[in-house]
């Protein structure tokens, strides 16, 4: 079997296996939060209770899972523009309640039947925002003579209760907390194994279809006092090579670089990284030497690579501009395409 000597290669390959291990236990994680989700949700299934029962109740009464047997048409009081959901007075005929639903929602409760077959909902209890309170009060006492009318808080708590049943919610706070986490760890954790497994795989299948000679002339480069280690960026410098290991494996020889430039990454007009570009005689683009977050130590070793790289090779053509990208297409068109069809 084939294999590097190379100690800062052994300590690529073991970070690979590191970071695999890692991301595994990320996604076993993420599968605990499912777990923990599900008990939540058990819970909240085995605590449900109607609505009512929980705005007399005395202690928290809030992110609750709670049911209303609805036997009149809601009445819509509080909407914004854009959004599908919306508040309504409803009741259950012998009381008057707070429910949010959506249009779809409304629709099954929208019928003349209703009162002879009511309707139960679920949904998760929440406070009442002041604003909902304050134009439920205002459409209450539209259709009320002045007597009826409610004139304080204490009246509008003794009607509607401080809390109210959000439809458009299953699960309370936590369970959906579980949800999201099980669902951001899963993908990091999927993606990042994947990318490893994959890493992993490419470097190996790189090594494999090297001839010995060339695998042997790479470990003595690397092992070679001349040779740079570049941690950071997962790249050696040799005296005839750039062997980089961010991805996969990639050697390239010097003497068939022909074209290099500065690649930068912005965010909001903020620089964020910056890499190295270069094509071979091949006419294959290849990323190295990314750097994120421009220190000036950074920038000492991106400047360091990239004039070790032009004291190899005096003939590469430097920059990214109108000329050296027409130059380059006249010279190298089609080369890369060329490459794959030969290889099939």
């Amino acid at each position: 079997m084939k294999k590097f000597t190379n100690k800062n290669v052994q300590k690529e390959k073991s970070m690979m296996v590191r970071n695999m291990v890692i991301f595994f236990i990320i996604i076993i994680l993420a599968f605990a939060f499912k777990m923990w989700e599900q008990q939540i949700n058990e819970r909240l299934d085995s605590e449900k209770t109607d609505l009512n029962t929980l705005i007399l109740s005395d202690g928290e009464n809030t992110d609750k899972k709670a049911y209303l047997n609805i036997n009149a048409t809601p009445y819509q009081f509080a909407v914004a523009d854009g959004i599908d959901e919306s508040y309504y007075i409803v009741t259950d005929g012998q009381y008057l309640y707070i429910a949010y639903m959506d249009q779809a929602d409304f629709e099954t409760l929208n019928h003349e039947e209703i009162a002879e077959n009511p309707v139960i909902v679920e949904g998760i209890t929440a406070e009442i925002p002041a604003e909902i309170k304050d134009l439920a009060i205002e459409v209450y006492n539209e259709n009320m003579e002045e007597a009826y009318q409610i004139t304080s808080d204490e009246e509008f708590y003794s009607y509607f209760g401080n809390i109210y049943l959000d439809m458009s919610l299953s699960e309370n706070s936590s369970a959906l907390m579980a949800k999201y986490l099980f669902i951001l760890l899963l993908i990091i954790g999927g993606i990042g194994f994947i990318g490893m497994v994959y890493k992993n795989f490419s470097f190996e299948k790189n090594l494999e279809k090297m001839d010995q000679d060339i695998v042997n002339t790479l470990d003595d480069e690397m092992n070679s006092p001349n040779a740079f280690y570049y941690e950071k960026t997962h790249m050696y410098l040799t005296d005839h090579y750039i062997i980089t290991f961010k991805g996969k494996m990639n050697v390239i020889d010097y003497k068939d670089i022909v074209w290099m430039y500065a690649y930068e990454q912005r965010t909001n007009g903020i620089k964020t990284s910056q890499a190295i570009k270069v094509m071979t005689n091949d006419g294959k683009t290849h990323t190295i030497a990314t750097i994120a977050g421009i220190t000036k130590a950074q920038k000492e070793v991106y400047d360091e690579i990239w004039n070790t790289i032009l004291n190899k090779n005096g003939n590469i053509t430097v920059g990214y501009t109108k000329e050296n990208i027409q130059e380059m297409k006249e010279k190298y068109k089609g080369k890369n395409h060329e490459n794959k069809k030969n290889n099939q």
